[in-house]
């Protein structure tokens, strides 16, 4: 089974400046026993993808995360389409 290809992500949004370290040391491990491991983070790649005028949601001052209303009225119709796009692109690796 060492032929397996995993993929790791890293999934809701998590602040990109303080990533989470854990999936590092996942990787480590699963390819010190010859796992092919593919590592990716959405929030990353969505930064990337995000225009100026929607930068905002990424501020550390944002008040949207707080709660499940504002996630969902501000922050989810922004990253809605991305988010499928990115899970889309994962299933192809």
């Amino acid at each position: 089974m060492r032929n397996m290809k995993i993929i790791l992500g890293i999934l809701p949004l998590w602040g990109t400046d303080h990533p989470p370290l854990g999936i590092g040391y996942l990787t480590a491990q699963l390819e010190k026993y010859n796992y092919k491991v593919i590592q990716s983070d959405f929030n990353i790649d969505l930064r990337t993808l995000i225009n100026k005028q929607n930068s905002h949601i990424f501020n550390k001052n944002s008040k949207f995360w707080g709660t499940i209303n504002g996630f969902n009225k501000f922050i989810y119709p922004i990253i809605d389409s991305n988010l499928n796009n990115y899970v889309d692109s994962l299933l192809d690796m």
